[in-house]
């Protein structure tokens, strides 16, 4: 049998195993031939198997963990404040606005 190398998205941590497993959700890795997965950063998510980015909580919206599984985690700024997308907090909206 020959071991074929791990695409983006995928990953194997075990040696002498042919087969590649996808990264969980909350994951991705974008290199090929990998060990292991990379938790998503502070104020992005993934919620798909096997992929090779996260995805950016968007505007108004900001995270407080790492690999967090679906944009519903990314908390919503309150009244007053803004984020950019991805961002990990919000701010004050500046006066006059």
């Amino acid at each position: 049998m020959k071991c074929t190398t791990c695409i983006a998205g995928k990953y194997q941590d075990q040696r002498n195993f042919c087969g590649c497993k996808s990264c969980q959700i909350g994951k991705s890795q974008d290199q090929i031939q990998s060990t292991s997965c990379k938790d998503c950063n502070v104020g992005e998510y993934q919620d798909s198997l096997g992929t090779t980015f996260c995805k950016r909580c968007s505007a108004g919206r900001y995270g407080v963990t790492t690999a967090m599984t679906d944009l519903n985690r990314c908390k919503i700024c309150d009244e007053g404040k803004w984020s950019l997308a991805g961002l990990s907090e919000c701010y004050a909206c500046p006066g006059g606005t």
